[in-house]
């Protein structure tokens, strides 16, 4: 009995021992998987936030591309405007390394053409020398034959010859005076008679000035000088510039003065003033025709 119960004990134990070891096994299967759920868990957690994170670095790698691209875009077109610059001024000092070789091309022709007209006149003055030399010479030829001759002569003779020559040389000494003389008092006589010539003309001409170089032309009323000047005096210039001529426009009543010292001027204008007011259109461009006008009238009049 005793021993039946150590047996129902050791089976008791060796069963309790079977069920712990199972119950363990299950607690470790539970716990395992638990713990196999939460790495895998944290496994794709892990594989997530690895995702997101070379997404967020797919990003900032993309714009610091772009950035950088951005970068050496704007380095490149610097780099490209400095030396499209640099380009400028190397042409800006070819143009003016040009400019100054034409003009030293242009100073060196000058001097050369200089250099020409200075050794023609250089062959001139050597030829005047040459020929002054000749005469030099052939005086000094004629000078000994005259030395010879007078040393053949007798004392007498020789004075009597001298005294020739040097008569000689008075009479055309005298004569040059003389000529020099007549120019001088010729230049102050026509001097002193210009002067008196111009005193009278002033004195005597200022009428006769007055009535060469004026013609009046009479007007209908005084309303029409209104009309003659214009709007800022757009007719009076147009009529004096087409005409070559100065309108006066004064206080003398119905009439205007025209003033030029050419009188053929003075006549066109006369004539395309009068025709001006008997028509009544007075404006710029009818005042260019009428003086075109009146220009052939003139023209005509003078060739019958």
């Amino acid at each position: 009995m005793e021993d039946m119960t150590i047996y129902q004990q050791s089976l008791i134990l060796s069963v309790s021992a079977i069920v712990i070891f199972f119950a363990g096994y299950l607690l470790r299967w539970f716990f395992a998987g638990k713990k196999l759920k939460e790495a895998e868990q944290r496994a794709e957690d892990l594989v997530n936030n690895a995702y997101k994170e070379a997404e967020n670095r797919k990003k900032e790698i993309e714009l610091q591309g772009k950035d950088l691209m951005l970068r050496l875009r704007q380095d490149f077109e610097k780099e490209v405007k400095e030396r499209r610059e640099e380009i400028v001024i190397i042409e800006k000092r070819l143009l003016q390394k040009e400019e100054s070789l034409d003009k030293r091309v242009d100073l060196l022709e000058q001097k050369e053409k200089e250099y020409a007209t200075r050794l023609q006149a250089m062959q001139k003055k050597e030829t005047e020398i040459a020929r002054k030399r000749q005469e030099l010479t052939q005086t000094l030829e004629e000078e000994k034959q005259r030395l010879q001759k007078i040393s053949s002569l007798t004392q007498e003779e020789a004075r009597k010859l001298l005294l020739a020559r040097i008569d000689e040389d008075l009479l055309q000494e005298k004569a040059v005076r003389i000529r020099r003389a007549e120019e001088e008092i010729k230049e102050t006589v026509d001097k002193k008679a210009r002067d008196i010539i111009s005193n009278a003309i002033q004195r005597c001409a200022s009428e006769h000035t007055a009535a060469t170089t004026v013609t009046v032309v009479m007007l209908p009323s005084d309303e029409m000088k209104g009309r003659i000047i214009g709007r800022e005096g757009r007719n009076i210039r147009a009529l004096e510039a087409a005409a070559g001529v100065d309108i006066i426009i004064d206080d003398t009543p119905e009439a205007v003065t025209i003033s030029g010292f050419d009188m053929f001027k003075r006549e066109i204008a006369r004539i395309a003033l009068e025709n001006l007011i008997a028509d009544g259109r007075i404006h710029p461009g009818r005042i260019e025709e009428v003086v075109e006008k009146a220009k052939k009238e003139m023209d005509n009049l003078i060739k019958e």
